[in-house]
């Protein structure tokens, strides 16, 4: 097997944790295969660990928010160097995945140079490099994008307004691919549609081990864990449109993503839509959908005729008349009982374990007052017993201290006595020296 490093970039909400997460969880049977999901030693706000490509793409910053390129560079190319080490070892695979890396290259075209830089120096070492990207209806995607933004926090517009004002990410598909595809060839751009009906066996996750080569079953090999096409559900309609209110109440500056507010309002909608779920019928109607489409369909229909082999369109404009979601007020009310309803439940519990551990510590702080007062008690009753030992020694002590002094001062008068003739005599001689020099 030629060595490879396989870069799945995204796209955003198109299974990207659902394939991490296999990844992480299947260490093991990718190791028997010669194949690694390294993890990457760098934490980005907001980004999971799991995305081991993030590094090629996040910027990093100093305290004061303003960018540290020379760090940024030195990650890069200390973890370039690391993937092709693992090449150069025991493995002929290294997988990478970031799906932000997608939405970053509309933003920075400067990603589309060390991209082809970093192409070169792979091919001086006879490395590979191979892109894999799972593409996502657009108007399917734009739901999602939406629902994701309210999720975690942001303070968005209500939907109608974002479809009215248009409100959106790049969803032109086709420049980014051609632009990816003159870098790595044809040949190496894996395009996948993300339709269950066109997936290998209908999952995910097989279907991206089928894309990159990598075989599911080997005789005496370890096999690979159940994946779970689950891990990142979006809210139900009732719950992201009371969400979408909830964010508000957050007062930080700017997303609130990461506020203590925000995932504490997160994790209770969530867990009111688990146990309550609500309406997820979709946002567009079929007609909606096509108008929005319409937009695409060029782009989309070069992507499936030059980079998948296929004819016609990508994604089929013409729906069938599906049910979409018409705002309840009834339901909104209901969805909004349950969560303050949860609010409230976790805040007693909250309180009573508080009070619970304020009563432990009286106790606690009552035994050291007791242990306290013993300790006084005893050292009392120690100093008392060493009052009683020692008081038939005092006046021996008393005695003992006089007869001291009184040595003491004998020995000064003595001193004393012994240099006055010495100092009488020098005395006589200056006067005597005086006189002469007088008559002199």
């Amino acid at each position: 097997m030629k060595k490879t490093i396989l870069f799945h970039i995204g796209m955003p909400k198109s299974g990207s944790t659902t394939i991490q997460t296999f990844l992480d969880r299947n260490a093991r049977a990718l190791a028997d295969r010669r194949v690694v999901f390294p993890p990457v030693p760098y934490m980005y706000p907001g980004v999971s660990q799991l995305r081991n490509g993030a590094y090629l793409s996040k910027h990093v910053h100093y305290g004061d928010g303003t960018l540290n390129e020379g760090e940024e560079k030195r990650r890069r190319k200390e973890q370039n160097e690391r993937m092709v080490s693992f090449l150069e070892q025991d493995y002929d695979m290294v997988i990478l995945s970031d799906e932000g890396y997608w939405s970053y290259l509309c933003l920075e075209d400067a990603l589309y140079g060390e991209l082809a830089d970093w192409n070169r120096q792979l091919a001086e070492h006879g490395i590979t490099l191979k892109i894999i990207l799972y593409l996502r209806r657009q108007d399917d995607f734009y739901e999602s994008w939406w629902r994701q933004r309210v999720k975690d926090g942001a303070k968005v517009e209500m939907w109608q307004t974002m479809l009215e004002q248009q409100m959106e990410p790049p969803l032109d598909y086709y420049e980014r691919i051609r632009r990816l595809g003159d870098i790595v060839g044809k040949e190496n751009l894996a395009i996948r549609k993300l339709d269950p009906a066109e997936l290998y066996k209908g999952n995910l996750a097989w279907d991206f081990l089928h894309a990159a080569g990598i075989k599911i079953k080997i005789k005496g090999k370890k096999g690979f864990h159940k994946p779970n096409d689950r891990n990142n559900p979006a809210y139900s309609n009732e719950y992201v449109d009371l969400k979408q209110l909830l964010n508000f109440i957050d007062h930080s500056d700017g997303y609130g993503r990461f506020s203590e507010e925000s995932n504490f309002f997160r994790k209770t909608v969530r867990l009111c839509d688990l146990n309550f779920p609500g309406n997820r019928s979709h946002l567009f109607s079929a007609e909606e959908s096509r108008r929005f489409m319409e937009r695409f369909a060029e782009g989309n229909r070069k992507i499936h005729e030059e980079y998948m082999g296929g004819s016609g369109d990508l994604f089929p404009l013409d729906l069938p008349e599906r049910r979409t979601w018409n705002r309840d007020p009834s339901a909104r009310l209901d969805a909004a009982v349950r969560v303050f309803g949860e609010i409230i439940y976790d805040q007693e519990k909250r309180l009573l374990e508080q009070e619970k551990k304020i009563a432990a510590l009286e106790k606690r702080i009552e035994r050291q007052k007791g242990e306290q007062a013993k300790q006084q008690n005893e050292t009392g009753r120690l100093r008392r017993q060493m009052d009683t030992l020692l008081f038939p020694l005092l006046p021996a002590r008393i005695l003992l201290k006089k007869w001291k002094d009184r040595k003491k001062e004998q020995e000064i008068i003595e001193v004393e006595a012994t240099d006055a003739p010495e100092q009488l005599e020098l005395k006589d001689q200056a006067e005597t020296e005086t006189e002469e020099e007088g008559i002199e």
